[in-house]
């Protein structure tokens, strides 16, 4: 009987240490996984001439950031805050507000979200829930953070499925 518990015992701890070894290299794929995509969003958002245009002290750009993880160094950032002002680039390119999404006007974003115009119209202020669009010399901007989801559909960018 002693014999019984003893192997009943010593099954139960190889199981569950079994179980837990399974969950962390999950785990870790998982991420490996998940990292490999936004390696793969990066490089497309960049070949596609993506802007982000953001203020190191904007609270929503540092979630946009987070987001992004690791990988945001490969973005191309525009950097709006100087220590007098407002970046000469920003000012150029008449951004007024932070974060925005730059997106040349050929990927076909009119297609994918609202005017700001008709976010206005339809709730009466210019940010809404499924995000909106200013249409600018040649380019598409998206004011506000977006997730990843919405980043690789409003870009065209598809993730590899067999990573």
């Amino acid at each position: 009987m002693k014999k019984e518990k003893f192997y009943l015992i010593i099954s139960l701890m190889v199981v569950l240490l079994g179980g837990i070894i399974f969950y962390i290299n999950g785990q870790e794929a998982l991420r490996v996984k998940k990292n490999a995509q936004k390696d793969e969003l990066i490089f497309c958002l960049s070949s596609k001439n993506i802007k982000f245009y953001g203020s190191s002290d904007c609270s929503n750009c540092k979630a946009q950031k987070d987001i992004l993880g690791e990988k945001f160094s490969g973005i191309d950032y525009v950097e709006c805050k100087k220590e007098n002002g407002i970046a000469k680039i920003c000012l150029d390119n008449k951004i007024n507000t932070v974060p925005v999404w730059s997106f040349p006007s050929g990927l076909g974003i009119k297609k994918k979200l609202s005017s700001c115009q008709e976010c206005v119209k339809k709730l009466k202020k210019i940010k809404c829930n499924d995000y909106c669009y200013e249409a600018s010399r040649g380019e598409f901007r998206v004011v506000g953070t977006i997730s990843l989801e919405k980043l690789v559909e409003l870009s065209g960018c598809v993730a590899n499925k067999n990573n």
